[in-house]
């Protein structure tokens, strides 16, 4: 007897269990519904839907007179604006529509406050994507029909939304990844980067310690510790810079578990505004596959300390000094006759470490110009050009007098 009773007992909770319980997965059943509009689909209990929409996208004849046919489908509805609850399935058969001639038609399922039905409206603040969900918008052009279907989003909606954030938007920056560099050794920092519906930490990398690959074109690579200032790809043979060109570092941070920075140099044997103005190299696999760009690095030749950093993380992409304040340091002064038309100065004198580097001018307590390097024959106001012969560097006004006085030149540090 007592086995009989346990019997029972668990066949009661199998029927329960069964029907649904006091919570079902879905709240289905088989209310009436009036003819012409959505019924309750009675599906089985154990399809759980978690979003609003079509459970399939549906075929539409466009019947030539501003109507449209749509033939039969399942729709997910919650039974109020706010997603409380839990939704019910509804099915529809074959509806026939008339659109709004001339304007944008949203066609849409709403649970009518319990009398579900397909309608057509001309507001979209109407559709809650709750109790109101888009099937089509289409623009009535005089009959002429422009229709746009909004899918079965009741179906696996989440991963399409991954799916398209796979696809726009691989990688999504949150924070870090800074890029510092101390003379031509760097560190990017740590950071966080999305993607898809995962974000990414990630550690910070230092090249005198971490792995940091120079990565060429066709994705050979090369270990390095240091940003390069002697060299650019011609095609995926590694060239020397002329003297005073410019090296362009594009820094990449692998999103991955390892502690990998990838660096891609320039394809141009660049002047300064032409690494300014110049675009990442396209990248091979190695670099696609999995890592974000996180700066560009500029270096003038041979030099020992970086000219300037961009950020790839920047809301504009723009130059930040490496030197904000510029220094100025003497290297020669003297006296300009009046009525001179220009000054030279022995080339010896303006020579730093060899090179020539760019020139402050000033005359009289005034400060008349900035001098590029002589090599690219940089003018600026007050000057017509700027020779160096091998012996001397001649600064020639752009007019033929000018007042007897004292000057100074100076050198600068940083690059403008």
């Amino acid at each position: 007897m007592k086995f009989l009773n346990v019997l029972f007992f668990l066949m009661f909770i199998c029927t329960v269990v069964y029907a649904g319980g006091p919570y079902p997965p879905n709240q289905l059943g088989t209310d009436s519904i009036p003819d012409g509009a959505i019924t309750v689909n009675k599906l089985d209990e154990d399809t759980i839907f978690y979003s609003a929409g079509l459970t399939c996208e549906p075929a539409y004849t466009d019947n030539g007179d501003n109507t449209i046919t749509i033939a039969p489908c399942s729709v997910v509805l919650w039974d109020n604006a706010e997603f409380e609850g839990l939704p019910r399935v509804y099915s529809f058969d074959t509806a026939t529509l008339t659109l709004n001639i001339n304007a944008t038609n949203y066609i849409v399922a709403n649970y009518n406050a319990g009398s579900p039905e397909l309608q057509v409206i001309t507001d979209v603040s109407l559709i809650t994507e709750s109790d109101v969900v888009p099937v089509f918008t289409i623009y009535d052009l005089g009959g002429y029909l422009h229709v746009l279907s909004w899918d079965s989003m009741a179906e696996g909606l989440s991963n399409k939304l991954h799916q398209r954030l796979v696809k726009t938007n691989r990688y999504a920056y949150e924070s870090g990844l800074t890029v510092t560099p101390t003379g031509l050794n760097f560190q990017v920092a740590a950071g966080r980067v999305w993607y898809g519906a995962k974000v990414q930490a990630l550690e910070a990398v230092v090249s005198t310690t971490d792995t940091v690959l120079r990565v060429a074109p066709n994705g050979t690579v090369a270990s390095i510790t240091a940003f390069n200032n002697t060299n650019y790809y011609s095609g995926n043979t590694l060239t020397t810079l002329t003297n005073n060109r410019y090296a362009v570092n594009w820094v990449y941070r692998g999103v991955e578990d390892q502690k990998h920075v990838y660096v891609m140099l320039g394809s141009g044997d660049y002047t300064l505004t032409q690494a300014i103005e110049s675009t990442p190299p396209a990248a091979p696999a190695l670099i696609t596959s999995h890592a974000v760009l996180t700066a560009k690095v500029i270096i003038q030749k041979s030099a020992t300390s970086v000219t300037s950093i961009q950020s790839a993380f920047s809301t504009q992409f723009t130059v930040v000094p490496a030197q904000v304040i510029p220094t100025t340091t003497k290297i020669t002064s003297g006296t300009i006759s009046a009525g001179a038309s220009s000054l030279v100065v022995p080339l010896a004198s303006t020579l730093i470490n060899g090179s020539a580097p760019k020139f402050q001018l000033v005359f009289d307590g005034m400060t008349h110009v900035y001098l590029n390097d002589p090599a690219n024959v940089g003018v600026g106001h007050g000057f017509s050009s700027v020779t160096a012969d091998g012996t001397n560097l001649t600064i020639n006004f752009n007019y033929t007098t000018v007042s007897g006085g004292n000057y100074i030149l100076y050198t600068l540090s940083d690059t403008y």
